[in-house]
């Protein structure tokens, strides 16, 4: 018999103690005001002045402190009943010693400190691209394998960071991890701005077309899926959670570019030569030592050229998600100007 899907209703989160790591980031400040809009007291890691002031200006508490850092973990976690680890090292490029740094030690510092303060229950915000293997994949859901591949230190790295979470489910503490595909909505601070500029600069190309299809996830639709599985989600348990509608790549990227007033390009490479001619880039950039980002790298024709939907049917039944963010609704957003 299929499980029925539960209404769904309002997370009650009022008063209730919250710390969030990474809460100033793109993500993280989505966070941190929506658990706010929801009456939750909630706290957040700061490691700068520019951080502490990010959090008050959300409506939270701030402690200083850093992932590495073992006392200001704890002291800062005591009193939490709940904690989202949303903090993450992401790029397309870099020394895997420096995703470890953050993506699997920052977690496991987290994770131990939240059993030290005796917090009850931690959501891990991962990254659907831990199950991107070499094929294209579509309706993939969590019995999907992790991949820990080679090319790419973020997805290798956010794979082990599940490692450490799941193994640390028990009866002094609850994990649940919910894993969003590509995130979007106004904001975001990276991988729009990033096409946008090689779009301006002529350097842009579809991989095949952009024919494909591709999940995502608006910024907003992540939130609700974190805050429902911070008291609906099943301990030891992973979550995708997605958009309703799922586009081709080039649906999505040509609407994104609309809102921000620029036009679509038209030229495309396949995707075998596009790897090619990534590896030509990272063999350059590695030999050269140079330290910029390559402008073509295996790890971003992974996370945005190839065909990967996920299913969020487990997160609907068990949740109630239902990522109420359209995508007109969050395009719209997007177009319109900035507040000054």
């Amino acid at each position: 018999m299929a499980r029925a899907h539960p209404a769904p209703t309002k997370v009650d989160l009022v008063d209730a103690p919250i710390f969030v790591t990474g809460g100033t980031g793109f993500l993280g400040r989505n966070l941190v005001r929506d658990l706010r809009a929801q009456g939750a007291d909630v706290r957040g890691l700061a490691w700068t002045d520019d951080c502490q002031r990010a959090l008050a200006a959300d409506g939270a508490r701030s402690v200083r402190g850093s992932l590495d850092h073992w006392a200001s973990l704890i002291e800062g976690l005591r009193g939490s009943e709940f904690v989202v680890h949303a903090a993450g090292h992401m790029r397309v490029w870099g020394n895997l010693k420096d995703f470890r740094r953050v993506n699997v030690e920052g977690t496991r510092n987290v994770l131990e400190a939240c059993r030290r303060a005796g917090v009850r229950r931690l959501v891990h915000v991962s990254a659907a691209a831990v199950v991107m293997g070499e094929a294209p994949a579509v309706g993939v859901d969590e019995t999907a394998p992790r991949h820990y591949p080679g090319y790419s230190a973020y997805i290798r790295t956010k794979s082990e960071a599940e490692d450490l979470v799941l193994a640390a489910n028990g009866r002094d503490l609850e994990t649940v991890i919910v894993r969003p595909p590509g995130i979007w909505g106004a904001g975001d601070p990276y991988f729009l701005p990033k096409i946008a500029s090689a779009v301006r600069d002529g350097k842009f190309r579809w991989i095949d077309q952009g024919e494909y299809p591709f999940s995502t996830c608006h910024v907003r639709n992540v939130c609700e899926g974190v805050r429902l599985a911070l008291t609906r989600g099943r301990a030891g348990e992973v979550y995708f959670v997605a958009d309703p509608a799922t586009l081709t790549f080039r649906e999505l990227l040509t609407g994104l570019l609309g809102a921000a007033g620029i036009q679509t390009p038209t030229a495309s490479i396949p995707f075998r030569r596009a790897w090619r001619m990534a590896q030509a880039c990272e063999t350059i950039w590695t030999l050269g030592r140079l330290r910029s980002e390559p402008p073509l790298t295996r790890s971003l024709l992974k996370l945005t050229g190839q065909a990967f939907c996920v299913s969020d049917v487990k997160a609907r039944a068990d949740l109630g998600y239902r990522g109420q963010t359209s995508r007109d609704a969050g395009l719209l957003e997007m177009s319109r100007p900035a507040a000054t």
